[in-house]
């Protein structure tokens, strides 16, 4: 059974963040690039305004949790 909750980025998430970035078929199509640091992803989430919203959908999977989407929009 899969169970997902799409809820806010948290600090936390930044290193599974780095490791969605680069995997195949990922990284051809974002700006990230495989020596992108954890730190410059906690650096980026840091810098979030409370205009700034990212979300998160994370997926639980048979007792497994993973991160698999981010929504991103600017509320102004």
């Amino acid at each position: 059974m899969i169970d997902f909750i799409i809820r806010p980025i948290k600090l936390q998430d930044a290193t599974a963040i780095n490791q969605i970035r680069r995997m195949d078929g990922v990284m051809e199509n974002t700006l990230g690039i495989f020596s992108e640091r954890v730190s410059s992803t906690e650096e980026f989430i840091k810098g979030l305004s409370e205009n700034d919203r990212l979300l998160v959908a994370e997926v639980n999977e048979n007792g497994e949790k993973r991160w698999s989407e981010l929504y991103r929009a600017s509320c102004q």
